[in-house]
C-alpha cells in the first residue's frame, strides 16, 4: 500500500565567452507525489505508554493505517548561475545568483500512541493499545528564496606580503507563503481486528475537515538580509601567516501575516558583526604548523518572547588552537586541536508556559580533536 513517483530534470551549462569571462548555468526541477510515510508521535508524558523503547509498543509496521488517496503532491525548481569575469592576474569578479521555489499540496497522515487511560477514562488502565489517526494537510504552499552575491578575489603583493583578499556583499530574501491545516480523525486498536481500518481515506476525511472546524497554523512571512564582508590571508613571512575577516549582516522581517487584516504586523529589523582572526607559525616549513583562531557567528532568530520582546540573533564564538604535522612525503599526516565553543542568547521554550520561549539558553562545547592519517605504501 502506498506509492512514490516523482521526477527530476537537471540540465546544466557551461559557456566560455572569451579568456577572462564565463558563465555557468543550472537547474533542478523536481516533480512528485507520494502517500504518507508512516510518522507516529509519543503521547506526552510518555512514561504513560508502559513502555521503555519502540520496539515494545508493538505497532505492526507492516499496517500503513491509511489509505493510499491520502497523499500530497510537491514540486522544487532550483536555479543556479554564476559569472567569472577576470580582470587581471592579481583580481578576478564572481557573481552568483541562486533562487528556490518550493509547493505543497494535500494531506498527509500522522499517528499518535494512545495510553489506555487516555481512551477508556480509567486512570488506572496500564498500556497503550490505541492508535490516535490524524491529518496535517497544506493549501497550495509555497516559499520562495533568492540569493544574489557579489565577490571580488584579490591574491596580490604589498612590498613582499602576499595578501589573498576576498570581498562582497550578499543579498538573501526569503518569501514564504504557507498555510497548514488539519483535524483529528479517529482512534482505533494498533493491533488485531481493526473493524473502522479502512475509514482513514480522502473522501472521509475531507467530509471531517468540512464538518468540524480543522486547525489553521499560517506560515506566512517575508525577509530579506543584506550582507558586506571582507577577508585577507597575510603571509607575513615564509613561515608566519596571519588572516583577518568581518562580516555585517542585516536582517529584516517584515512580520507575519494575518490572515482576518490581510497585513503583516510584527516587522522588526537586527544587525550583526561576525569578526574572525587566524594565525598559522610554521616552525619546519610544509611539516610543521602551530594555528590557533578566533571566529564569531551568528543565526537571525524570528518572533517574541513571552512579553512581546523581539529575539536578538543567536551568537555563538569559537577558540581553537592546535598542531599540524606532515611527514615522510606526505606519508603521514596528522593534527592535534582543542577547541571551546560557547554559544548564548539562545531560543528554548519557556517553561512557565509552552506556548512560548524565551532568550537565555547558553551551550558550552569544549574538548580535543586528534587525527592521523597515514599512507604506508602508495595506493
Amino acid at each position: 500500500n502506498g506509492f512514490e513517483k516523482g521526477y527530476l530534470l537537471a540540465p546544466s551549462l557551461s559557456v566560455k565567452v572569451k579568456d577572462k569571462l564565463s558563465f555557468s548555468l543550472a537547474a533542478e526541477l523536481y516533480n512528485g507525489a507520494n502517500t504518507s510515510k508512516q510518522i507516529i508521535f509519543f503521547y506526552f508524558p510518555p512514561s504513560q505508554l508502559n513502555a521503555t523503547n519502540p520496539k515494545e509498543l508493538g505497532i505492526d509496521y507492516k499496517r500503513t493505517y491509511s489509505a493510499q488517496d491520502i497523499f500530497q503532491v510537491s514540486k522544487n525548481n532550483n536555479f543556479f548561475g554564476q559569472m567569472n569575469y577576470k580582470f587581471s592576474n592579481q583580481w578576478r569578479s564572481q557573481t552568483n545568483f541562486t533562487s528556490t521555489n518550493s509547493f505543497s499540496d494535500g494531506p498527509y497522515a500522522y499517528f499518535y500512541v494512545i495510553p489506555n487511560s487516555e481512551v477508556t477514562g480509567n486512570p488506572n488502565a496500564t498500556g497503550a493499545d490505541y492508535l490516535a489517526r490524524a491529518d496535517q494537510s497544506t493549501a497550495n504552499s509555497t516559499d520562495q528564496a533568492t540569493e544574489i552575491q557579489q565577490n571580488f578575489i584579490g591574491d596580490f603583493k604589498i612590498g613582499n606580503l602576499r595578501n589573498r583578499f576576498v570581498g562582497g556583499l550578499d543579498f538573501f530574501s526569503q518569501n514564504s507563503n504557507q498555510l497548514f491545516y488539519g483535524e483529528n480523525f479517529d482512534t482505533i486498536p494498533k493491533n488485531g481486528n481493526i473493524p473502522a481500518y479502512g475509514n482513514f481515506n480522502k473522501d472521509n476525511l475531507n467530509a471531517a475537515l468540512q464538518k468540524n472546524t480543522p486547525w489553521t497554523y499560517p506560515y506566512r512571512y517575508k525577509t530579506n538580509t543584506y550582507s558586506a564582508y571582507v577577508s585577507d590571508v597575510l603571509n607575513i613571512t615564509d613561515k608566519l601567516i596571519a588572516s583577518a575577516a568581518i562580516r555585517a549582516d542585516h536582517f529584516s522581517n517584515k512580520g507575519s501575516y494575518d490572515q482576518s487584516t490581510g497585513q503583516y504586523t510584527g516587522s522588526y529589523d537586527q544587525t550583526a558583526f561576525s569578526p574572525k582572526f587566524g594565525l598559522v607559525y610554521q616552525p619546519v616549513k610544509d611539516k610543521i604548523a602551530f594555528f590557533a583562531n578566533y571566529q564569531n557567528g551568528f543565526t537571525n532568530m524570528t518572533g517574541t518572547d513571552y512579553n512581546g520582546k523581539t529575539f536578538k540573533p543567536e551568537e555563538a564564538a569559537q577558540i581553537e588552537g592546535g598542531v599540524k604535522l606532515n611527514a615522510f612525503g606526505g606519508r603521514l599526516n596528522g593534527t592535534i586541536s582543542y577547541y571551546d565553543i560557547q554559544v548564548k542568547d539562545i531560543v528554548r521554550p519557556y517553561a512557565a508556559n509552552p506556548n512560548f520561549s524565551i532568550q537565555d539558553g547558553t551551550q558550552l562545547s569544549k574538548g580535543v580533536e586528534a587525527e592521523i592519517v597515514a599512507k604506508p605504501a602508495q595506493g
